[in-house]
Formats: C-alpha cells, sequence, structure tokens
C-alpha cells in the first residue's frame, strides 16, 4: 500500500489498495481518536495552566494595590507628624520670642 512504501515498511507483504484500505482505515481511525483525546488532555491542562496564570495576575494586582495603600497610609500619617512638629517648634519660637520681648 502507499502509507507502506511512503514509510519504508519493507517487511510488509504488498497489497492492492482494495485489500489494504479497510484495515488502514481502523489503524488511522484509532490513531485519530488516541490524538483527539491526547489533544483533549492538552487542552484542559492548557486552559488549567491558564486559569493559574489568570488568578497569579489578579493575586498581583491586589497585592500591588494593598502595598500603595499601606504606603499611602504611611505617607500620610509621616506627613501629619512632620506637620505636627513644625506647628510645635513655631509655637515654642513664638513664646521663646515674646518671652525675650516682654
Amino acid at each position: 500500500c502507499d502509507r507502506c512504501a511512503l514509510a519504508n515498511h519493507s517487511t510488509h507483504i504488498i497489497l492492492d489498495h482494495a485489500s489494504a484500505l479497510p484495515s488502514q482505515k481502523e489503524e488511522i481511525a484509532a490513531e485519530a481518536s488516541s490524538c483527539g483525546a491526547r489533544g483533549e488532555q492538552l487542552t484542559s491542562a492548557v486552559d488549567a495552566i491558564n486559569a493559574r496564570i489568570a488568578s497569579l495576575e489578579v493575586n498581583a494586582r491586589a497585592a500591588s494595590r494593598d502595598a500603595d495603600l499601606l504606603i499611602d497610609k504611611l505617607v500620610a500619617q509621616l506627613e501629619q507628624r512632620r506637620a505636627d512638629i513644625h506647628h510645635t517648634v513655631q509655637e515654642i519660637h513664638t513664646a521663646k520670642h515674646q518671652a525675650l520681648w516682654a
């Protein structure tokens, strides 16, 4: 058959197409079925990987957002502390200045 000739199967008995066709059809159908099942497994595996990647991206964005919120809160607290210190320094300065000129 042509398939044996193409695959260099020299040990096979040479048959005419009509005789080889039924068994070759069965073999090809079995191989196609096997490939289809393996393809479905691979598709499922790729889908699972894509789902994990999407989950990781969501988690990374959430972690970045949480870090930004925490840093923003800490910066706001530091800025408030700086303003409080400046105010205290100004009050002390004013009190000492008034005491010197009194």
